[in-house]
């Protein structure tokens, strides 16, 4: 029976590019028309911004479980497991680090095989209580993919994210939280409009000056001090040029709440979800 219901739902609020993964009935797994309406938009976006943040989830309690993967479909996608990798989840993890604003995660129930990658790959990752990131490769003879191990090595350490690769693991909202995966917690009983606010408060941020965060954060990853440092100075004189440092300055200077405008035209006032500790266990304190 022809699926009547779009397997990614898109959304536009407050500046934020809502990516909404449904496929709940499967726990959101990704299909191949899925990862290519995902590729589709990030391109169409990255090309010509028109948002200030983009928040990604799933539907109907999970966010999701990685490849839509039959034994059967998987033994028969073995002579072409490369390229589908190659022009599907590493295609969305380039896209999502090259966007030039920040990419929120939000993760209700189970992220899995690819779906952790994906989760991993955004700027801030949120977690519910619910939510679980199975690291579970091992268990079928494969070995992580879509940038997993990358993002566990560079945030977790080789020690532990060798155990989490040849173990196999699930990882928490709490440890997710403890070993500073997870930026913040959301709640299960309000997910979807506890992560809108908190995308929108990062879309209410001085963009272009995110943007650049983005940018040093993989040169901090990536670079030697020296060459990081004039990346720095490079940076730093281009958010100076922007309308939002003149804004962030005056508002400093006035005792006021600035008002961010991301080269866009419209002024929202700040709020942070992120400032001071982390929430934690689902609270929003």
């Amino acid at each position: 029976m022809e699926r009547s219901v779009p397997v990614l739902i898109k959304t536009s609020r407050d500046s934020v590019l809502v990516l909404t993964l449904n496929r709940p009935e499967r726990r959101n797994a990704l299909s191949a028309e899925m990862k290519a309406g995902i590729v589709a938009t990030l391109e169409r976006e990255a090309a010509a911004p028109r948002h200030r943040a983009l928040l990604l989830k799933g539907a109907g309690g999970a966010f999701c479980s990685g490849a839509d993967a039959r034994p059967d479909d998987l033994l028969a996608r073995r002579d072409r497991i490369a390229d589908e990798i190659r022009s599907g989840v590493n295609r969305i993890v380039t896209l999502l680090a090259a966007l030039p604003y920040p990419v929120v995660a939000a993760v209700q129930g189970p992220a899995a095989g690819a779906g952790i990658g994906l989760a991993l790959a955004a700027d801030v990752l949120l977690v519910a209580p619910s939510a679980r990131l199975h690291v579970n490769f091992c268990r079928i003879g494969a070995v992580p993919d879509a940038g997993t191990i990358y993002q566990l090595t560079h945030r977790l350490g080789t020690a532990r994210a060798a155990a989490l690769a040849m173990l196999g693991g699930v990882i928490g909202a709490e440890e997710a939280l403890d070993w500073g995966l997870a930026a913040a917690g959301v709640t299960d009983e309000n997910f979807d409009a506890d992560a809108h606010r908190a995308a929108a408060d990062l879309a209410a941020g001085p963009t272009r000056a995110l943007g650049l965060t983005k940018k040093l954060l993989a040169s901090a990853r990536e670079s030697a001090l020296k060459p990081h440092l004039e990346f720095e100075a490079a940076c730093q004189a281009e958010a100076f040029a922007a309308s939002d440092f003149e804004e962030g300055v005056r508002a400093r200077a006035e005792k006021r709440v600035p008002r961010f405008t991301g080269g866009e035209g419209g002024a929202h006032g700040q709020r942070c979800l992120f400032r001071g500790r982390a929430h934690r266990g689902g609270g929003r304190g």
